[in-house]
């Protein structure tokens, strides 16, 4: 598959699924949710899904130079995006409940099965003999 049509495949399902997501937390799950509640989970979904979108188009579109390392780079983009987000919220501290803590999580293992999905189409693709 090529490079521009698999980032556009990949775009387009993290957008789909993010954004459905998204809207049932918003509009379902929280409906009376606070101002402050809303702002953490606004970011947590632009968060993970902009990391994810840039790490995981840097995979794709250096995917023939990156070659051999791929497996590595993944498993240490999901650990740096978690690092990430801790020291920032340790450091900026919303003043959320800590339940809504937890909503960092729901977006963060969706943007990771997707990861997932699509690294390992780009590992399979590549020819290791």
């Amino acid at each position: 598959m090529h490079k521009t049509r698999l980032f556009l495949i990949f775009f387009l399902t993290l957008s789909l699924f993010c954004g459905a997501l998204y809207l049932i937390m918003r509009f379902i799950v929280y409906k009376d949710i606070t101002l402050q509640n809303l702002s953490f989970l606004n970011f947590s979904y632009l968060f993970n899904a902009i990391f994810t979108i840039i790490f995981t188009s840097i995979l794709i579109f250096f995917q023939k130079k990156l070659k051999d390392q791929i497996g590595f780079i993944f498993m240490a983009g999901g650990f740096l995006k978690l690092v990430i987000f801790l020291l920032w919220y340790k450091n900026v501290a919303f003043d959320t409940e800590y339940k809504f803590l937890l909503n960092f999580f729901v977006p963060y293992f969706l943007c990771l099965i997707i990861e997932t999905f699509f690294v390992s189409k780009i590992l399979n693709k590549n020819n290791y003999h």
